[in-house]
Formats: structure tokens, C-alpha cells, sequence
């Protein structure tokens, strides 16, 4: 957390407040049945305290365009067969972006992007869609960032 000692014209107090950017990892697995919300559980960043570790909510601040990205890591129970993954974002309960993989046996990656307007408040989590398995915990496959792009 940066302290700011003498601000005596407001200027980093301004800077900080509007800003929005947030990084978060897992660093243990997460057991997923079916349809499961990804809490990524490790804050990296958050430069305006609008990410939950405890829930994998983000919450804005302020009204804008938000870049965000998210990406999981993945261990199916069954490694010998097929399956498929989608990710995607949902903003108060409604899906707003995902991305689909499907992979012949084996771990897999799969990430999801996108730019988007966000209210102040929204409410917005990762989602997955895959068979039994686990979201592998491992920061450098498992991550969830965003950051404001353009303020309203």
C-alpha cells in the first residue's frame, strides 16, 4: 500500500481515487462441478480497494470502461478423455463475455477478454463451465485483472 505523507494541493489524493486497476491469482486449487464462480484468492493489486478475495467480486468505484481479463488453469478428474472449458464474465448476474476451449485429454489453459462499460457498483465475477476437476492453483495460469480504461 503506498502512503502519501505530504499531498498539500490533493493531486495523489485525486490520482488514486481515479484510477481503477486490480490484479488477483490463485494460489490453491478450486474444486469445480459443472457451473462453479472462480474466487481467485491472492489480491496482487487493487489500487482503489474494489476486489473481494473472499468472494472474486469486483465492484467499481466509478462509471467507465473497464479492460478486463481472466484466465484458469485446469485439471479435469478424468485426464484420458475430451472435454471443454468456458470462461466467461457475468455483470450483476447476466453473462457478458466468454470463451470456449476444447481439448482431446489433459491439463488445459483457457482465458477470457474484454472492454466493456461498468456502472459504479456493478457487480462482476469469472465463471466457469467444465467437467468435475480442478482450477489449478498456480499465479502464473490462474488470473483475474482489470483496469479502468476510460472514465464516464
Amino acid at each position: 500500500m503506498i502512503k502519501i505523507a505530504y499531498d498539500p494541493f490533493g493531486i495523489w489524493k485525486w490520482l488514486f481515487t481515479n484510477q481503477s486497476a486490480f490484479r488477483a491469482v490463485r494460489n490453491t486449487n478450486q474444486r469445480v462441478t459443472e457451473d462453479s464462480d472462480v474466487v481467485y484468492t491472492v489480491e496482487q493489486l487493487d489500487i482503489n480497494n474494489e476486489y473481494n478475495p473472499e468472494t472474486g467480486i469486483f465492484r467499481p468505484k466509478q462509471d467507465g470502461v473497464y479492460s478486463l481479463n481472466a484466465a484458469v488453469g485446469y485439471i479435469p478428474d478424468n485426464l484420458n478423455e475430451g472435454y471443454f472449458i468456458t470462461l466467461g464474465f457475468e455483470v450483476n448476474g447476466n453473462l457478458v463475455a466468454q470463451d470456449t476451449e476444447i481439448f482431446s485429454f489433459g491439463e488445459g489453459v483457457t482465458s477470457v477478454s474484454t472492454i466493456i462499460p461498468l456502472q459504479e457498483n456493478d457487480s462482476v465475477k469469472v465463471v466457469i463451465r467444465a467437467p468435475d476437476g480442478n482450477i489449478e492453483g498456480e499465479v502464473t495460469r490462474t488470473r483475474y485483472d482489470g483496469a479502468l480504461l476510460v472514465r464516464q
